[in-house]
């Protein structure tokens, strides 16, 4: 039985009498571009520009805010739907099964389908990562969402009873089930996590909502809820997201990508106490370590972080990270290995993560 553990919210949620959405039930349509492709599914947002998928042509586009395609990559093999940024690298989700494996059950056995998940250099297309995990029973699923927060994946789909939601692990592919009703496409707006919710079974929706996440002590999900305030659409909606002040969601019928009126969210992040105050880096985990060890860090608001590995003598050997990064709690992984994919040697190095206003450096010791 799990040990009841202090829970924080990493989304604090308020809302009084004179909440703003009893002003803003219906989210109005400022702006309206077409979507590219011939079946436009998913959206994510970064630097600057809209990427849009289409699971038909199997195709990413590339599109300014005005509408203009300014990029494409083709993804064979692949049933693509969801996709977002880790970071620098694209990760997208592909909806085809590429194979099963064998789980044994006490009276029998099952097979289990096996899906994955790509990153992608956003220039070039070219696979740099992948992830696979197991599907949901022996059944084929859905595929909707793909959202990368607080350090994890987020995978929406349809499994047979209803819409639900994975949890990925992005270092070791553990996948953890959670009962979410509703969640298709996603989004990150102001450190919260916001989906569409689905009002049929096809991964269509008509609204969209916060979901509340909710982390027990060792930082593992205790519990994922959608808000029961929601924002309605006078649309189809499938694929959302976020531009840091306005949401674009794709309309599944028209093939337009809206670009909706400002949210008064009345939800408030900025005093969620759980959150250091500005960076805060805790001890690698293992500690001594033979070829693996984790770096976790928090920050209050989203922030440039430099991760930086440096020798006893203090030449630096390996710089691990080098991104922005949203605020909350991050953990990256460092395998024993230089700028050149060479193996150290054993013995004592410092990790040195740095961001715009603050520098932390801390020992380990490796040992083979």
């Amino acid at each position: 039985m799990r040990i009841q553990s202090l829970v924080f919210i990493l989304a604090i949620v308020f809302i009084s009498s004179r909440s703003s959405y009893a002003q803003q039930d219906t989210l109005q349509v400022i702006a309206q571009i077409d979507a590219p492709g011939i079946h436009p599914w998913n959206l994510t947002y970064h630097d600057g520009n809209i990427w849009v998928s289409d699971d038909s042509l199997n195709r990413i586009y590339k599109i300014s805010e005005e509408g203009t395609v300014l990029d494409s990559i083709q993804i064979e093999n692949c049933s693509l739907r969801g996709l977002t940024f880790k970071n620098d690298a694209l990760w997208v989700i592909n909806n085809k099964s590429i194979g099963d494996t064998v789980l044994y059950r006490e009276a029998d056995s099952i097979r289990m389908p096996l899906y994955s998940m790509y990153a992608l250099d956003k220039d070039t297309g070219e696979k740099s990562d992948s992830i696979l995990f197991m599907g949901e029973y022996s059944r084929h699923v859905d595929f909707f969402g793909l959202q990368y927060f607080h350090s994890k994946f987020y995978l929406s789909f349809n499994g047979g009873w209803g819409p639900a939601m994975f949890e990925i692990d992005p270092y070791d592919g553990t996948r953890l089930d959670i009962c979410c009703a509703h969640p298709c496409g996603m989004t990150i707006m102001n450190d919260t996590l916001w989906s569409v919710r689905q009002d049929s079974m096809d991964g269509r929706g008509n609204s969209v909502t916060p979901l509340i996440i909710s982390l027990g002590q060792d930082s593992t999900l205790s519990s994922i809820t959608l808000w029961d305030k929601r924002c309605y659409l006078n649309f189809c909606a499938l694929g959302i997201c976020f531009d840091g002040d306005h949401l674009w969601i794709l309309d599944v019928d028209s093939k337009k990508i809206n670009k909706m009126e400002k949210i008064l969210t009345g939800i408030d992040v900025g005093k969620n106490k759980d959150l250091p105050s500005e960076l805060s880096v805790s001890q690698n985990y293992p500690n001594p370590f033979n070829s693996t060890t984790s770096i976790k860090f928090s920050l209050s608001q989203r922030s440039r972080v430099v991760i930086s590995i440096f020798d006893c003598s203090g030449k630096r050997i390996k710089t691990l990270v080098n991104s922005d990064f949203n605020s909350g709690f991050h953990t990256v992984r460092w395998f024993g290995l230089n700028d050149h994919a060479e193996s150290v040697s054993s013995g004592l190095y410092v990790y040195e993560i740095k961001t715009n206003r603050k520098l932390i450096r801390k020992k380990m010791l490796l040992l083979k």
